[in-house]
């Protein structure tokens, strides 16, 4: 079976899949999330991370240095390392981001 490539898709189906990605708003979507919540940046331009604190506290935020748009190709040990952390630990860490404003400290309180 052979796979349609990009130029092959008519442009109608581009154009209206790229106008309900800029129309969406999140805001609803973050204020309803109550479980833990991690968000890896990998160079996004114009995210507000405050923002996004302010509207989903247990957010935890992990960041990749020297990776771009291509991070899980070009840096996979570090989104593993955060995304295992993470893991381990989500609900302590949330708790955390929670009970400081979003501002992780290493040694959190056992709970």
């Amino acid at each position: 079976m052979r796979r349609a490539g990009l130029a092959e898709v008519p442009d109608h189906v581009i154009l209206n899949s790229w106008a309900s990605k800029v129309d969406y708003d999140p805001t609803d979507v973050l204020r309803a999330v109550r479980s833990s919540y991690l968000y890896i940046d990998c160079g996004q331009p114009d995210i507000d991370l405050d923002l996004l604190r302010e509207l989903c506290p247990q957010v935890v935020v992990g960041k990749t240095v020297g990776a771009g748009h291509k991070a899980l190709q070009d840096a996979p040990d570090q989104i593993n390392a955060m995304l295992n952390r993470f893991i381990q630990h989500a609900d302590g860490i949330a708790a955390e981001m929670v009970r400081t404003g979003g501002v992780f400290r290493y040694n959190f309180p056992k709970t």
